[in-house]
């Protein structure tokens, strides 16, 4: 079946699940079907939010196949190493500390954390030593599932 007809053959531009065309931009990592908007072809990015979309452009998104790509985005890495972290401060009894969701984390601190671990807070120095090695852990323990370099960097 071709894409234009997988595209339209659901009237809203959404195609069933079995006939979805899968998609990766490799700058980033996001995974999204194609999907059409306005008779414009979109990507529909692989999260409950239906508004969320970018546009599809043949240099920037790769078909993924029919196998797909088992690798996680590096966010999906640090999302996981997160919310251990998150779990450590309250078995910890931190609670104060632990309780801040990923989505409500801003970009920067994002970033800083995939990058660098956790940081010591007020009061936190203590537990410092504790996070960063669940940090490694959690790291080591998706190796080879994670893609890019970031696999590839554990322990360094």
């Amino acid at each position: 079946m071709s894409l234009t007809k997988k595209l339209t053959k659901t009237g809203m531009g959404d195609p069933k699940p079995s006939d979805r065309v899968w998609v990766k931009q490799a700058s980033s990592g996001l995974v999204g079907y194609l999907v059409m908007r306005d008779g414009v072809q979109k990507v529909k990015l692989d999260r409950p939010d239906p508004y969320a979309l970018r546009p599809y452009d043949v240099q920037n998104w790769s078909p993924m196949g029919d196998e797909l790509d088992n690798r996680l985005p590096r966010m999906a890495l640090a999302q996981v190493q997160w919310a251990a972290d998150q779990s450590l401060l309250r078995v910890l009894g931190t609670h104060s500390q632990a309780g801040r969701e990923w989505r409500s984390v801003p970009q920067s601190k994002k970033i800083q954390f995939m990058t660098d671990g956790p940081t010591s807070g007020p009061g936190m120095r203590r537990h410092l030593d504790r996070r960063r090695k669940l940090w490694l852990y959690v790291k080591e323990a998706m190796l080879g599932l994670v893609e890019g370099d970031a696999a590839a960097k554990v322990g360094q």
